[in-house]
């Protein structure tokens, strides 16, 4: 409440904005191909920083700049021209940053996310180090425990975003739970671990990020989701009536003639969405759809 009219001052300049306790973030849109246009946006990012600090200094808060980080996002053609753009406040010029921690997660300004994959291979091997010192002291069931906690939380956490990414980030992720699997069955190295992740009831990564997605468009199309999201989904309507209108609700696609757009939301998620069976796409419940789901994209 008391951050709140920040936000007023944000829309008078048509910036798109995150509001947090203690942190703010701005969004701009502008057009690498319009000579000017990106200087143009970085003019009104620092206006409207500017008029922020001035709103904040008068509320006793404190604008701090070398915590002020600043991303352009664009195809890696597109950033060879992007490289001059930059942001002044004050006396402090601000570069653009190629890599920025949001929430917890890295994210590029290519958006490849393979930075935020290897932080989470890193984090992931330093506690799998740590279980196997004590695997031998503890029972199966505690270690498969302790794996849920410390390494299977950090491969589903906002695993959404990998969607699409490269197989090569893809497998390394796929390595951890390998290694997760012989760790709590206290298999070697060479024993195949397919049968070990099944046993377990695991979905591999690759369809644990598939799940996610497919999820949260669920949670989307029955009012179960942030406005943000639901959003940028919608139900395809036919201009004809066919026999495939029964087919419902499917998503209508949204064209992308780039990688990155391929891994947009309102790209990934309607594909996934319009593959699965109609009786999934119209359970009842969250419950059922996780299940029914769980069990469609499960390897034979």
């Amino acid at each position: 409440m008391y951050t709140y009219p920040m936000g007023a001052i944000i829309r008078r300049y048509n910036i798109n904005y995150h509001l947090y306790a203690d942190d703010v973030q701005l969004y701009i849109e502008f057009d690498p191909k319009i000579p000017g246009d990106a200087a143009v946006a970085a003019f009104k990012l620092q206006a409207c920083i500017a008029e922020l600090k001035t709103w904040m200094s008068t509320n006793k808060l404190q604008l701090n700049e070398s915590k002020t980080e600043f991303m352009v996002l664009a195809s890696k053609h597109n950033l060879e021209d992007l490289s001059t753009v930059t942001l002044n406040l004050d006396n402090t010029t601000i570069i653009p940053s190629t890599v920025i921690k949001n929430l917890g997660v890295k994210f590029e300004s290519d958006m490849s996310m393979t930075a935020q994959v290897a932080s989470i291979s890193s984090s992931t091997n330093y506690h799998l180090r740590n279980i196997n010192r004590i695997r031998r002291f503890i029972d199966k069931d505690t270690c498969e425990q302790a794996v849920r906690a410390l390494i299977t939380s950090r491969l589903d956490y906002c695993n959404s975003l990998l969607i699409n990414i490269t197989a090569k980030d893809i497998q390394k992720l796929q390595k951890i739970q390998n290694r997760s699997a012989r760790l709590i069955f206290r298999a070697s190295r060479r024993e195949n671990t397919s049968p070990l992740i099944q046993e377990l009831h695991w979905l591999p990564v690759k369809q644990r990020i598939i799940f996610k997605t497919l999820l949260l468009a669920y949670k989307c199309l029955h009012n179960q989701a942030p406005i943000y999201l639901t959003e940028l989904l919608h139900i395809y309507i036919p201009s004809v009536n066919l026999r495939s209108g029964q087919d419902q609700p499917r998503l209508v696609v949204n064209r992308t003639f780039t990688t990155q757009g391929d891994r947009a939301f309102t790209h990934a998620a309607p594909m996934l969405w319009n593959t699965l069976p109609n009786v999934i796409r119209n359970s009842i419940t969250v419950a059922s759809f996780k299940n029914q789901t769980k069990t469609h994209l499960f390897p034979d």
